[in-house]
């Protein structure tokens, strides 16, 4: 579960964090990297916050689910993206039957989840994926957990070594096809890491 203090801060800067993300293709070589393991269209958009890559699998034409926690964000990202299918659910707790998306995009939610937690997220993951569907998972590259204060509110961050996330996703019955650490606009030492459900 996302900590409330961290979902109560982004609601304060929902509009705001969704007016920042002036790179709508932020993710573009990672989401065709993901296509490329994709044996379906059904996508789970986990942790979408205003929308910005839930537009860009809609345009490709995937059949997308999204889901977020902020209900500021959630609205920021239905003013955006009107033809989207947003929900307000925690990653943790996915209401989804088994096997229901050929492919789950989580990018930079993770970092959300404190680490004893990420276990049951993983494993939700591979619950509602179907068999061999693929998985996306972006971090922000450290170590430890902690707290970060800002005039809107505290945000909790998780942080991880590359093999501590290769060992997290494994154990939870993936098998890892590539891991990445790309470089991007904000400079940010992002892990990136593209599953299968075994």
């Amino acid at each position: 579960m996302v900590a409330k203090s961290t979902i109560k801060t982004y609601d304060r800067m929902a509009e705001r964090y969704a007016s920042a993300q002036t790179y709508p293709n932020f993710w573009l070589e990672e989401v065709e990297t993901f296509e490329k393991y994709l044996a379906g269209r059904r996508i789970l958009d986990a942790g979408c916050g205003p929308g910005r890559d839930t537009r860009l699998f809609i345009a490709k034409g995937y059949d997308t689910t999204s889901i977020d926690l902020s209900a500021g964000l959630l609205k920021e990202a239905m003013r955006r993206t009107p033809n989207g299918n947003f929900l307000k659910m925690d990653i943790a707790k996915l209401k989804f039957k088994d096997g229901s998306f050929d492919g789950i995009w989580c990018c930079a939610t993770l970092i959300h989840v404190k680490k004893w937690n990420a276990y049951h997220v993983l494993h939700g993951f591979h619950r509602v994926l179907a068999d061999g569907g693929a998985l996306f998972v972006s971090v922000k590259e450290g170590s430890g957990e902690s707290i970060k204060r800002t005039p809107d509110g505290r945000r909790f961050f998780a942080n991880y070594t590359m093999e501590e996330l290769r060992v997290s996703i494994e154990n939870s019955g993936f098998e890892v096809k590539a891991m990445t650490r790309p470089q991007k606009p904000d400079k940010e030492p992002y892990i990136c890491v593209f599953a299968l459900r075994r």
